[in-house]
């Protein structure tokens, strides 16, 4: 294996492998060693060594501690990519960065703000989450203005199928190299191809079981000269909801997003908070940025005036300043604790229908005994406002936790959420009745992956009809 992979390590250590396997309240076992990849190379090298000796890789690009990304069975190698930290290109022109998938959100943003740029974040991620994973898991972002597709903001990317072979998505494909398509004004800024094969949706949400990627674009939006945060308290989540839409329509505004009192706890640590929060970030650039979030928050607060609310200068205390930072900063410690102490379960919807999932989310904690105000709820608006992520956070001990959010994610199904990103204990509702897709899927995987090294236990772990 060593010979394999020629500029990365091998570690066989179990105290050092324990990070990827069984603890910290996951299910799984111990992989047989974790190889840090620290180029395109070695990760076809150690692909290919897998097929020749009956291996299972997994791939991993974030820092420990890691809830997900865990060896489920015996007879894995881990591919740990949290080396490769090239941050290739920052361009301010065409808002997009290249980087390595080890890169990290606060070692991207650094990147960014030299050249006036910001990345698209999700809600305070953990310190030491890989961009790219995160961009490849769909992990919804703050600013549904500037999503026009779920798979927003991933764009081109480099990977290593199950074969060895290794491929490029999008524009990047070619002709040329990365070098020679700079020299002629290309960005790597379109993700359709190569012709018409969109193949990065294979790769992304398969979570490592299709290739592994070892870079990709990304879109990037210009860092504000101006930034404010509106933030509107309510008892009610229904006046929330159409002033969302209101705001959507109008395509004002960055952030966007409503979180309940439990997440707004956790995130500021201040007790005290409302039922729910709408918390509407306005943003000035370049030209005229006073003017810029002047009008727009007056639109904005002509909206929210239209339901009899008025916008707060804060909530218990946290002024919008401190929510914002919150809000789209790495967080550390994790401001959901560690993976032994909550589990998520989330799904798509339109936001007209979040009040009948959070009555789904109250009857079943009723009926399953568990006290409700140990789940906080996170609806997050997509797509400018079209569909809706609804994630529930179940905060206890991970058995209670997994427990739970499987019967919320029963339930949820039962009134008609749709699981786009299938993960934790109830990956199988994405699969349910759906024959077709399971035997897409596989067929699918058999293509790209002849010899099945590409973590194949987490597709259809349980059986599926």
């Amino acid at each position: 294996m060593s010979e394999a992979v020629s500029s990365g390590s091998v570690v066989t250590q179990k105290e050092l492998m324990e990070d990827y396997g069984a603890g910290n309240g996951r299910k799984g076992a111990l992989p047989a060693a974790v190889v840090f990849c620290e180029t395109a190379d070695d990760v076809v090298g150690l692909t290919k060594w897998a097929r020749e000796n009956g291996r299972k890789i997994l791939p991993v690009s974030s820092a420990p501690p890691h809830e997900s990304a865990v060896v489920q069975k015996e007879g894995y190698v881990v591919c740990d990519l949290s080396r490769m930290k090239r941050i290739v290109r920052a361009d301010r022109r065409n808002r997009v960065a290249l980087a390595e998938v080890g890169v990290t959100f606060e070692e991207l943003d650094g990147a960014l703000e030299r050249v006036g740029l910001r990345a698209m974040t999700p809600l305070a991620p953990r310190t030491g989450k890989s961009v790219v994973a995160s961009y490849l898991d769909r992990t919804p972002t703050l600013v549904p203005r500037a999503q026009w597709d779920l798979s927003d903001p991933l764009l081109c990317t480099e990977v290593i199928m199950g074969s060895g072979k290794l491929f490029r998505t999008g524009c990047s494909s070619g002709p040329g190299t990365l070098e020679e398509q700079w020299a002629t004004g290309q960005a790597q800024k379109n993700p359709m191809g190569p012709s018409a094969f969109d193949f990065f949706r294979i790769v992304q949400g398969s979570r490592g079981s299709m290739g592994i990627v070892t870079w990709a674009s990304m879109k990037c939006e210009l860092r504000p000269r101006v930034h404010e945060l509106l933030m509107l308290p309510s008892d009610d989540l229904a006046p929330l909801i159409r002033i969302v839409y209101g705001i959507a329509h109008a395509r004002w505004g960055e952030e966007c997003l409503i979180l309940d009192s439990n997440n707004l706890t956790r995130l500021t640590g201040v007790p005290g908070m409302p039922a729910f929060a709408l918390l509407v970030g306005v943003a000035g650039f370049d030209y005229r940025p006073e003017q810029r979030v002047s009008y727009q928050k007056r639109g904005i607060e002509g909206i929210i005036s239209s339901e009899g609310a008025r916008v707060s200068r804060s909530i218990a205390g946290v002024g919008g300043r401190r929510m914002l930072q919150v809000i789209t900063s790495p967080s550390d410690p994790y401001w959901k604790g560690s993976p032994a102490e909550h589990a998520d379960v989330y799904f798509l919807t339109t936001m007209n229908r979040a009040p009948d999932f959070v009555s789904v989310i109250d009857e079943t904690c009723k009926k399953e005994k568990f006290d409700r105000a140990q789940v906080g709820l996170y609806l997050q608006p997509q797509l400018g406002g079209r569909v809706t992520h609804f994630e529930a956070t179940v905060f206890a001990p991970r058995e209670e936790a997994d427990r739970m959010t499987r019967a919320l994610a029963e339930a949820a199904a039962a009134k008609g959420a749709y699981f786009s990103r299938p993960a934790g204990n109830w990956d199988d509702l994405a699969y349910r009745d759906k024959p077709l897709l399971v035997e897409t899927f596989r067929r699918t995987k058999k293509i790209f992956d002849p010899d099945g090294v590409m973590n194949p236990d987490v597709l259809f772990c349980k059986e599926v009809v």
